[in-house]
């Protein structure tokens, strides 16, 4: 497939090279103009019309530099050089290349006296140049790469490969790292958490991409695997905090993405639970949203008892009795609410998630569920 696009590509520079030779042709024949008119308009002073193709070119060349001179900046983790490329590959030719080549014959058609070939030259160093501004000003945007990265996750998320198959869910080959990697987790990756603005941004994208219509499985298994890459940023531990917990609160965020990010912090067992998740569920009971802190409670035990990240912590004497005491509490404080019957279901759909048999480790369910 890449041999087939660069063959493509290479045909598409070289067109442009074939019409300036037909027109160099037609320059070097001794046939007649078809009218007067157009033998009128090719008797123009060429002292007149170079410096104009020379100025063109200045111009397209100066838009170059200037690229240069940002290729390294960045914004929302995103390197402005990165986006020209991707804004390049939309045009089947290299813009850089034609140029090069343009001005090489502009230059023969000059000392050839080739007026038809170097009319043409100059017509095509014009669509060069509103190409290549064009390209810069949709380069060297804050609009333009949170566009980009937006648009980039929408993508995805319509392509069959975000599909859930019936295989484990932590096994399943979601963001391919790589040069195809998405943008969103490059963003993830380099994104400045200490500022508060771009936390914002990158938050405010999620629903714009669509993350947030995704249906139940889909919206668990991403809102999992975004939390992951974030978790795996170098960033600071308080900011990541932040971050998660500005997503989490969101009132956009979807009760689906909501369930993939507790799955993704039970199973980091690095991050304790007493101190952030517990918190930050309590939170929600705060603004108003008990029903959800409610479900999201219950996921988050079945979570922490299936996980095979709960591994570590069973021979523990500190967890489980942590685990325990939140679910009596839960009980007390919610008595209203089913909560054996939810978290029994929860363990049929982390199951069919997570592709194991209900019957594993339920001695640890029958320890939180009959721990009165």
């Amino acid at each position: 497939m890449k041999k087939i696009l660069n063959i493509r590509k290479n045909l598409y520079i070289f067109k442009p090279i074939v019409i300036s030779c037909i027109f160099s042709l037609i320059d070097l024949l001794p046939i007649p103009y078809w009218t007067d008119w157009l033998e009128h308009f090719f008797s123009y002073d060429f002292a007149v019309i170079i410096p104009i193709g020379l100025a063109l070119w200045t111009f397209t060349t100066s838009l170059m530099i200037l690229m240069i001179e940002k290729k390294d900046e960045c914004y929302m983790g995103i390197a402005y050089h990165e986006l020209y490329k991707i804004k390049a590959r939309q045009y089947p030719y290299g813009l850089e290349q034609l140029m090069l080549i343009l001005i090489m014959l502009l230059v023969l058609s000059a000392f050839l006296q080739l007026p038809i070939t170097m009319f043409a030259c100059i017509l095509m160093q014009m669509y060069i140049m509103i190409q290549m501004f064009y390209m810069m000003q949709n380069s060297l945007s804050k609009e333009a790469v949170e566009q980009l990265i937006q648009n980039d996750l929408y993508i995805y998320l319509h392509k069959k490969n975000a599909q859930i198959e019936k295989t484990d869910i932590f096994r399943f080959p979601l963001f391919q790292d790589g040069k195809d990697e998405l943008l969103i987790v490059k963003s993830i990756k380099r994104i400045d958490l200490s500022h508060r603005q771009e936390r914002e941004t990158f938050i405010q994208l999620l629903p714009k991409s669509g993350l947030y219509q995704l249906a139940y499985e889909e919206a668990v298994l991403i809102g999992m695997y975004l939390t992951d890459h974030i978790l795996a940023s170098s960033a600071p531990k308080t900011e990541l905090h932040s971050l998660i917990d500005e997503w989490f609160l969101t009132k956009d965020c979807s009760l689906g993405i909501q369930k993939g990010i507790i799955l993704s912090l039970s199973k980091n067992s690095r991050f304790h639970t007493k101190h952030w998740v517990y918190p930050l569920l309590n939170l929600m009971d705060a603004l108003g949203k008990t029903k959800e802190m409610q479900e999201l409670k219950a996921w988050y035990i079945t979570a922490c008892i299936l996980l095979p990240g709960f591994e570590a912590y069973k021979e523990t004497i500190i967890f489980l009795p942590q685990l325990q005491n939140c679910y009596r509490q839960a009980k007390i404080y919610f008595p209203a609410f089913d909560w054996d019957d939810k978290i029994l279901g929860h363990w049929q759909s982390l199951c069919h998630l997570t592709n194991c048999r209900p019957t594993d480790h339920l001695d640890l369910l029958y320890k939180i569920l009959f721990s009165n």
